[in-house]
Formats: structure tokens, sequence, C-alpha cells
């Protein structure tokens, strides 16, 4: 095993090719400061960069037992499920987890189900959607802050405080990547890029709850993507499956399924 400190060498990187859509994530976790990255260089990747986020394990897919069971070995003794942390991994790797953690009386779960997309062309509604799209500033700080807080708290997803949502919303703002869609001049719906080597993922899309069900959402993703393509950037996004409108949203504008991942956490 190999322990590497502050950015992944190239060749670590290069792993996640044939699952880039899945594990866009942590292709750009890789390409920032990291305190640890753990690999063999070939069949496992692994690493966590704040407490509020989970650890990300890369394997390929015909990952022997005896590595899936070094890989178990350095995850309960680095980052245990006993002690809160989390992990998104593959559905194959899920469950050997499962099995490993049965054997010494750890129930996992895998529930929660991440579908990974990717746009190449935008598809936009065929029906018109009032509201015009309009980039953030500044001046929505608060509001998007608060917006992210029920995010954040709907989803049960990477909880944070108040001050670390205004530290990523500032970020993104001072990248002209957040957005919101406007009825009437007031917010309705809003979403969000980040930018990183060659692709772009949107996240924090959001519709107020007095204002769901008007393909919002769907119109302002469209716009963001079209926006993410002309720059030449890869459009992606991660959506939970249980939610199999949003999904069905993302599919209609164009978005393919590409992968798919599972988080993996102590049994409740």
């Amino acid at each position: 095993m190999i322990e590497l400190h502050g950015e992944a060498r190239p060749s670590v990187a290069a792993l996640l090719e044939k699952d880039f859509a899945a594990f866009n994530l942590l292709a750009r976790i890789l390409r920032s400061p990291l305190d640890t990255i753990l690999t063999d260089d070939e069949s496992f990747i692994l690493t966590f960069s704040s407490p509020v986020y989970p650890v990300w394990v890369w394997t390929k897919d015909d990952l022997p037992d005896d590595t899936a069971e070094e890989i178990w070995n350095i995850l309960k003794t680095r980052y245990p499920l006993t002690e809160g942390y989390h992990y998104n991994t593959k559905h194959s790797f899920a469950s050997k987890l499962q099995k490993f953690g049965e054997r010494e009386g750890i129930r996992i779960d895998s529930g929660f189900h991440l579908l990974a997309y990717e746009c190449e062309n935008v598809v936009f509604p065929s029906f018109p959607i009032e509201g015009s799209f309009y980039r953030c500033t500044e001046g929505d700080i608060d509001l998007l802050a608060d917006w992210f807080t029920d995010f954040h708290n709907e989803l049960q997803m990477d909880i944070a405080s108040r001050d670390a949502y205004l530290a990523e919303i500032r970020e993104r703002i001072q990248n002209g990547a957040f957005f919101f869609w406007k009825v009437d001049g007031k917010p309705v719906s809003f979403c969000s890029y980040a930018v990183s080597e060659g692709f772009c993922s949107v996240s924090h899309v959001f519709t107020s709850k007095l204002h769901r069900r008007h393909h919002y959402a769907e119109i302002l993703v469209a716009k963001a993507t079209e926006e993410i393509l002309s720059k030449g950037y890869r459009a992606l996004l991660y959506t939970d499956a249980g939610y199999p409108a949003s999904n069905a949203c993302y599919q209609k504008i164009g978005y393919q399924l590409k992968g798919s991942l599972v988080s993996v956490t102590l049994s409740e």
C-alpha cells in the first residue's frame, strides 16, 4: 500500500477513467490538497477530506477478496463506522463490506443510492415555463444560506454549519456558478456547479416547497448545463435514486445514466 500526502500523483487519478462519471467528485477531491491518500496504485483509492463528508473508496470491478479485506482493515482502523464515518463506494464493494462486518458483529447499511449522470446535448422543455435565468451575486448570500440549510436538512446529507455553507456559496458565486430561476422577480429555485479540470458537477438543485411541480428546476438545470457545455466542459451530476421524479427530470433534458454509488453507514 502507498500512502500519499498532498496532491495525488497523476497515476492515481488515471485509475478513475473508466468510472469517471460516478467518481467525478473523487477526481475533483484528488486534485486538491489532502492530508492522506491511500492506494495500491492499481485496484483501490481511499481518501477523506472533512468530517462532514464521506470517505471515498474506489475499487476496480474484479477486486480480489484478499484486497477487499485489506481495505476493510484500513477502514475500520482509520475511519471506523462505529465512530460516525461513512463511505461512498460501488455496490459490489459495499456487499463485501457487509459480509466482513457481519463476520465481526458489525451491522452495515448501504441504503443511500446515488446515480451518476452525464449530459452531452441539452434538450430544453418543449412547453413554455414562466420565469428567467439569473446568476447569483453577493447580495443573494443570506437567502442562499437559508435554502442551503433546507436543502441539506431535507436530504439529511452533508449537514454542516452555516459558516461552512457560506464559504461554499461564496466560492461558487465568485466563480459565477450559482443560479436562481426567478418568477416575477422572486427566486423559486436554485442550482450551482463546481468547476474542475475538464468537467463541471451540477449540484444543490433545490426548489422551495411552495413552487415545486412547475418544472422550474428542470429549466434551470438545462440552462446551467447549456452554459457548462458552451465552455467546453463535460456536464455531470449525482442524484438520489430514491427520487424518481428528479431522475426523470434530468433524463428529459438530456442527462444519461453512467454509473452509480452507494453510501455505507453503520446500521441503526
